[in-house]
């Protein structure tokens, strides 16, 4: 095949983005929207092979969204919800900048690839900027090559000297104990 037959897929793939972009919609998530979050947590948890890491209630998130300690949105295609994110901003010491965290992104498989997941993060960016956010962060699992890449073709770099450390509140309690009583 020739360069032409490529050019030829590259143009047709790209109008077809832009007619699937016509039908998306962004909006935020209202606090009592919670439950809806947190379906689509599970549904992210199931996609990445996680679903036991799934542990928060529609309390816990209506809580964490009408509080303001974090926000997120939906997508909508075609008058549906097909996606979300839930993210949060907080500040960088390395930088001495704000920092837009996403904690989490899922698209719907069947609309994957038509350009949502760029209409999802250039919205996040846009929201980062309105911010005054000087950086955009978040975390991608090892073995899903489709999003890492998707994500490098955004631009971002792989902090690949990082790894991501956690304590649950039992590790935080027992940690901190050590530092009222000596434990």
């Amino acid at each position: 095949m020739n360069n032409q037959y490529f050019e030829n897929q590259k143009q047709t793939n790209k109008l077809k983005r832009l007619k699937a972009r016509e039908k998306m919609c962004i909006r935020f998530v209202s606090a009592h929207e919670a439950s809806l979050v947190v379906e689509f947590m599970q549904k992210l948890g199931e996609f990445q092979k996680m679903s036991s890491s799934i542990l928060v209630t529609q309390d816990e998130m209506q809580n964490l969204l009408e509080k303001g300690y974090a926000e997120a949105i939906f997508l909508e295609y075609d008058g549906e919800i097909k996606g979300f994110a839930f993210f949060c901003k907080h500040a960088s010491a390395f930088i001495g900048k704000q920092v837009l965290y996403i904690d989490a992104l899922y698209v719907d498989e069947e609309i994957r690839g038509k350009g949502a997941g760029l209409f999802m993060m250039s919205f996040l960016a846009k929201i980062s900027l309105e911010k005054k956010c000087d950086r955009m962060e978040w975390a991608c699992l090892d073995w899903n090559k489709e999003a890492r890449d998707f994500y490098m073709g955004l631009g971002s770099q792989i902090m690949d000297t990082l790894t991501l450390h956690r304590l649950d509140l039992e590790k935080i309690s027992r940690l901190a104990c050590k530092y009222e009583k000596g434990c």
